[in-house]
C-alpha cells in the first residue's frame, strides 16, 4: 500500500502544483489559489503590517526554513519495512513547488536547564522537529521556529509549578515567530498549523486570539494538527474539527493510548474541559478511509517519535504501512485514540510502538504524531489539492 498511497499523493500535489503554475501563467478568469480572483485592487493582505522582529527575521532562530542550507526538514530518506522483517529503500518525496506552507511548534524537548529554554537549538530539539515536522515537506514548506519553551527539566516539577510570566515568555515567541512568517514569508499562501503538547498550548491559544478572529488569516487557514492536548471548539475560536480529508480550515486533534492499556483515572490526556466538554478525537484513518495506519518513525530512538523496533537502518525514517489500527474510544474521564497491531503484523514486531516510555499516565504520548503519519501527510495533500481549487 505504501507505494500506492505515495503516488496518489504525488499525482495530488501535481495537480496542486498546475493549478499554481496556471494561476502565475495568467488564466482568462484571474483565479487565485486562495479563492475568487485578484485583480490590482486586490492586493494580499497583511494583517502585522510593519511587524519586525529582532529574533525571527533571517533564518537563525528557524530549524525549517525555505531560506536556510541546512535545513532540519530536507532529509526524507525512509526504509519500508513488512511483516517478517523485509526492508527497501523507500524515500519520501521532497515537494518541488510545495502548494502551502507549514508552522509547526514543537513539544517540551528542551534538555535546557530552565527557567526556560534558550534559543540556541540542541539536538533534543532538533530530534523533535525531525519527527513530527519534516514529514510534511513532502507537501509544505515547512516554517519552524525556535522558542524559548518550558524545558523538560522544569515541567516534569508539574504544571502549577510553571510561572506564568514564563509560559507568556513561550506564547510571545511563538507569536512573533507566526507574525514574521506571516508578514514576510506567507504572500497569501495556505498554511497547516502542526503541533504537538506544549506547542498545542500555544497554538490554540494563537489560533483563538489571532488567527479565528482575523477573516485575512482565516481564510488561509488550511487545517491545523493539534496534538497531545485535550481541544474542543471553545479553544479554536470556533473552528469545526475535521470530517473528511478534502475538508479545510478546520482541526485535527486527538491524544493516543493503548487499546490494551485504557487511561486510568490518573491518564494526563483527553481529559474533559473544566466545562464537562469531551476533547475532540479526529482520527486520520477514518478521514482518510485507508484502514490500518501508515507509521512513520525516526530509525535513531529519540524521545520524540522514537521507537525501539529493532532495526539497523541507514535512512533517518522507518516506514511501516498498514501497521496500526486506530478508532477513538471513551472512558468516563478520557476521550483518545486507542491504537493496536493491525493484522498480518507480528504484535512482537512492532511491539515498540506500544511502549509506554514515561509510564501510563501518559499513554502514547510520545508517538501521537507518528503512529498514522502517513495518514496524516495524505490529507493535507488532499487539503492542498482542495485549498488551491476553492
Amino acid at each position: 500500500m505504501w507505494m500506492s498511497r505515495t503516488s496518489v499523493t504525488r499525482w495530488l500535489l501535481g495537480l496542486a502544483a498546475f493549478s499554481l503554475a496556471a494561476v502565475a501563467c495568467g488564466g482568462d478568469d484571474g483565479a487565485e489559489p486562495g479563492g475568487g480572483s485578484r485583480d490590482d485592487s486586490d492586493a494580499v493582505v497583511d494583517p502585522y503590517e510593519g511587524h519586525t522582529s529582532a529574533t525571527y527575521v533571517g533564518t537563525t532562530n528557524w530549524m525549517c526554513h525555505p531560506d536556510r542550507d541546512d535545513d532540519q526538514c530536507h532529509d526524507l530518506s525512509a526504509t519500508k519495512v513488512t511483516p517478517g522483517g523485509s526492508t527497501r529503500r523507500a524515500d519520501l518525496e521532497l515537494a518541488k513547488n510545495p502548494p502551502i506552507d507549514c508552522f509547526y511548534v514543537y513539544p517540551t524537548t528542551s534538555s535546557d536547564p530552565g527557567p526556560l529554554a534558550d534559543l540556541d537549538v540542541d539536538d533534543s530539539e532538533a530530534t523533535a522537529v525531525r519527527a513530527q515536522a519534516a514529514p510534511f515537506a513532502t507537501t509544505c514548506r515547512v516554517f519552524a521556529p525556535a522558542y524559548r519553551q518550558i524545558p523538560l527539566a522544569v515541567a516534569a516539577a508539574g504544571r502549577d509549578s510553571i510561572p506564568e510570566d514564563d509560559r507568556e515568555t513561550a506564547y510571545r515567541d511563538v507569536l512573533d515567530a507566526w507574525r514574521t512568517y506571516v508578514s514576510r514569508y506567507n504572500d497569501g499562501r495556505g498554511v497547516v498549523l502542526i503541533s504537538h503538547s506544549q506547542g498545542t498550548d500555544y497554538l490554540k491559544r494563537l489560533i483563538d486570539e489571532e488567527i479565528a478572529p482575523a477573516p485575512a488569516l482565516r481564510e488561509r487557514l488550511v487545517s491545523a494538527i493539534l496534538l497531545g492536548r485535550s481541544t474542543t471548539a471553545a479553544d479554536v475560536g470556533g473552528i469545526p474539527p475535521c470530517k473528511a480529508a478534502d475538508q479545510i480550515g478546520c482541526v485535527i486533534a486527538y491524544v493516543s493510548y493503548a487499546d490494551a492499556a485504557p487511561p486510568g483515572p490518573d491518564g494526563l490526556f483527553g481529559r474533559p474541559d473544566a466545562h464537562g466538554t469531551r476533547a475532540w478525537c479526529v482520527n486520520p484513518t477514518d478521514l482518510t478511509g485507508h484502514g490500518a495506519a501508515d507509521v512513520i518513525v525516526p530509525s535513531q530512538i529519540s524521545l520524540i517519535g522514537g521507537a525501539d523496533l529493532g532495526l539497523d537502518v541507514d535512512t533517518r525514517y522507518i516506514v511501516l504501512p498498514d501497521a496500526v489500527d486506530a478508532g477513538c474510544a471513551e472512558t468516563d474521564g478520557h476521550t483518545y485514540l486507542g491504537v493496536r497491531p493491525a493484522n498480518g503484523w507480528n504484535p512482537d514486531e512492532i511491539a515498540g510502538l506500544f511502549t509506554e516510555r514515561l509510564g501510563h499516565a501518559w499513554g502514547l504520548h510520545l508517538l501521537d504524531a507518528n503512529l498514522p503519519m502517513g495518514q496524516l501527510l495524505d490529507i493535507v495533500a488532499t487539503q492542498a489539492v482542495a485549498y488551491t481549487h476553492r
